[in-house]
């Protein structure tokens, strides 16, 4: 039934801080995931960053781009938290 034989459980190490809500959270969660796309996100230059979230090169193709996948109050709040995240790591 399971390949390894075992069930892993959470350990200590399974939670790390947050840096946009300084709570502890599980390495598997969605707040997790979340965290980590936005580091990503941040880690881009300004215009690798526009072209994620509105599309790429001069004629904006939304089907690859975040706005094809997302509401527009959606794309708001990552914007918000993209520029929260960049004034943490900057302090």
């Amino acid at each position: 039934m399971f390949k390894q034989g075992s069930i892993a459980f959470f350990s200590e190490n399974s939670f790390v801080r947050s840096r946009l809500t300084g709570a502890m959270i599980a390495k598997n969660s969605e707040a997790f995931r979340h965290e980590r796309e936005i580091e990503f996100l941040c880690s881009l230059s300004p215009d690798g960053l526009d072209d994620i979230l509105n599309g790429f090169g001069r004629n904006t193709c939304l089907q690859d781009s975040l706005a094809a996948l997302r509401r527009p109050i959606e794309l708001n709040v990552l914007r918000s938290e993209i520029a929260r995240f960049r004034a943490f790591s900057v302090t």
